[in-house]
């Protein structure tokens, strides 16, 4: 069973979260926020896990109580977002899912029984994919906890929160983790080459859930897709435009390939800038030469390639589902227009 000390980086937060259970003064109710995959679930569950346990150490889990080794699993629930597999039938989805009415339900249920010591703590998994009702429901519980209670809503998007929910949480942000532990961390745990954690930890952008991903060669492969569509897009083609919308909106990993087309596009902005040496793609992405006259026009097709999308991955992922042919459609029109990777 892991404890604080084997969590990479966030010492602030941890310190902060330590000092709570040292004194035993914490909120009923906290948001912890920041980039996806740097280990938030995993703090909240160490926490959770110190908060129950018999003797902590300088607000730490010992590891060798009754508490410890018996694991907590009756005082912590964990709530992930679901998708509907046929009626009244649900699958945890994180990415996809949604949090849904009747899971607040038995979290409300679950929550009346008292724990016999510690607290009982309830960790809710992208929190921003509440269904409206169930956000609604969520604020009951938020303004009446019972008082041995521990509520952790951990989310990527704090912004996609009810204002009401938000002002009935202390908020915990985490910020990325740094390129070099996650490298360090990947040549260590995973047995890398120093070449090949450094390009990963690169490409995670400090996600280390991300880095894990990109150690996979399927999506080394992906990489170098996208790197080619973008250059198919430059030539400014409508038909090519089209065609790509039809043949990637059939695609499981859309947002995978959108990610890399973000990426790519950074990696343009940084040699324009002449900061190549920051590209993540360095190995697969072409720079052009511009000449002073080209420089700023370039910028700002870039900046617009970059935006547009970030647009469309916003709507076309959950929670929204838009339609992905004419998102995708309209994306790479533009692009082929804009001339950004020309």
């Amino acid at each position: 069973m892991g404890s604080f000390k084997d969590i990479i980086g966030h010492e602030r937060e941890i310190g902060i979260l330590k000092s709570a259970v040292v004194s035993g003064r914490m909120s009923h109710a906290y948001i912890f926020y920041g980039p996806g995959g740097i280990g938030k679930k995993l703090v909240a569950h160490t926490f959770a896990n110190a908060l129950n346990c018999s003797s902590p150490e300088d607000g730490d889990l010992c590891g060798i109580c009754t508490d410890c080794l018996a694991g907590f699993r009756a005082n912590v629930l964990e709530v992930n977002p679901t998708v509907e597999v046929k009626k009244d039938v649900f699958e945890d989805d994180e990415e996809n899912g949604l949090v849904r009415v009747h899971q607040v339900r038995e979290v409300q249920s679950a929550l009346r029984y008292r724990v016999e010591r510690g607290k009982k703590v309830v960790i809710v998994n992208s929190a921003d994919k509440f269904m409206p009702q169930a956000g609604n429901a969520f604020l009951k519980t938020l303004e009446e906890p019972p008082p041995d209670s521990i509520i952790i809503l951990i989310t990527s998007r704090p912004s996609a929160l009810l204002p009401t929910i938000l002002s009935r949480c202390a908020k915990l942000g985490f910020r990325a983790l740094s390129n070099t532990a996650v490298a360090s961390w990947l040549s260590q745990t995973k047995g890398l080459s120093e070449n090949d954690a450094v390009l990963a930890g690169k490409l995670g952008d400090g996600s280390l859930a991300m880095s894990l991903r990109y150690c996979d060669e399927g999506l080394a492969e992906k990489r170098r897709t996208a790197a080619e569509n973008l250059k198919n897009l430059a030539l400014g083609n409508t038909l090519t435009a089209l065609a790509l919308a039809e043949s990637l909106c059939k695609r499981d990993d859309l947002e995978d390939m959108l990610e890399f087309f973000k990426m790519l596009c950074r990696d343009r902005l940084a040699g324009l800038l002449g900061m190549g040496a920051l590209a993540v793609n360095s190995n697969i992405t072409e720079f052009s030469n511009y000449d002073a006259g080209q420089k700023d026009s370039a910028y700002r097709a870039l900046l617009e390639a970059y935006a547009l999308i970030e647009k469309t991955r916003f709507e076309t992922t959950p929670p929204r589902f838009g339609n992905k042919l004419l998102a995708l459609e309209r994306l790479f029109l533009r692009l082929a227009r804009n001339k950004a990777f020309a």
